[in-house]
């Protein structure tokens, strides 16, 4: 149980590694062409590289962390709604919150500002386009999330309900008499015996009988 528990954390470090390597790679590029135009200065270029990996990472850990709880606690199947609203919502809250602890440890730590002034400095409009993304991002992941799992319910019902089906038929098939078949071969039999014609028309009237007890079954 315990190194289950240990694969999954590392898998999950993996991917918050991965997806922030991805995020910092993305944003650097735009960040050196849009420096391109003015010179590049390659020692502000890997300064401002370490400073996107620690929002990146910081920002993806929290969200990924978040939403692997909440798909511990909350199945998309069967707990739609609550996985719904609590991860958009709670993603969101996560994303501004983390952002703003990024923020801290980028003006304070490594810049060295004094923490009392950078709260006072601090403008809400420093986070309102993190917000507007997050909310974007959020909304487009959890309705992809969303009509996959009706997708899924969807599937699972018609399993059921082939799978009932099946049953039903196979029942009905266990509660046909054995006796039944022996008892039509010895007509049979007999009939060949006797009348060829009626015997010619035996088979076809014994399976029309057998599909209207099924019917009426």
């Amino acid at each position: 149980m315990q190194m289950a528990e240990n694969s999954k954390n590392k898998m999950v470090f993996g991917k918050v590694i991965k997806v922030s390597l991805y995020i910092t790679l993305g944003i650097s590029i735009l960040n050196i062409i849009t420096a391109l135009n003015r010179g590049i200065v390659w020692m502000e270029q890997i300064e401002g590289i370490g400073v996107t990996f620690i929002y990146a990472f910081i920002i993806t850990s929290a969200n990924i962390y978040y939403n692997e709880y909440l798909t511990g606690k909350y199945s998309w199947e069967q707990q739609t709604q609550k996985r719904l609203w609590f991860g958009a919502i709670g993603s969101i809250l996560l994303t501004v919150l983390s952002y703003g602890l990024s923020r801290t440890l980028d003006e304070v730590v490594f810049y060295g500002k004094d923490f009392v002034q950078f709260v006072q400095d601090e403008n809400i409009s420093n986070y309102m386009f993190v917000l507007v993304i997050a909310v974007l991002v959020s909304a487009i992941l959890h309705a992809f999330y969303f009509y996959k799992a009706l997708q899924d319910t969807k599937v699972k019902e018609q399993k059921i309900i082939a799978g009932t089906a099946s049953a039903k038929f196979d029942a009905l098939q266990i509660q046909l008499d054995p006796h039944v078949v022996f008892i039509s071969l010895d007509v049979l039999t007999c009939l060949l015996e006797e009348d060829r014609v009626l015997a010619q028309k035996f088979p076809t009237s014994l399976a029309k009988g057998g599909r209207d007890v099924l019917v009426l079954k």
